[in-house]
């Protein structure tokens, strides 16, 4: 299963997800789930390969609103270990 998009299930608001655009403003996306397992959805529509993604919960989400995003490397790396079964690359 290459190239699919997999995201934790609590990145996923009632068939939407919070996508940070390139200017940093928040934007939401309604999407569709594959399939879903362990935690982790497969999106088939709605979130391109690149884009980024809010993993973790937000207050209030206004389309437009100013985020400071932050890379969480810890849920990349469990998601990737997940996934394969190995440490991810430096």
């Amino acid at each position: 299963m290459e190239n699919q998009i997999v995201v934790p299930l609590s990145s996923l608001h009632r068939g939407q997800i919070y996508v940070v655009n390139e200017d940093n403003r928040l934007e939401t996306r309604k999407v569709e789930i594959g399939f879903t397992l362990g935690g982790y959805a497969v999106l088939k529509e709605g979130v391109k390969p690149g884009e980024r993604i809010v993993t973790s919960d937000l207050a209030s989400a206004i389309d437009g609103m100013l985020l400071d995003p932050q890379d969480d490397k810890k849920t990349k790396k469990r998601m990737v270990i997940e996934a394969t079964g190995k440490e991810p690359r430096q």
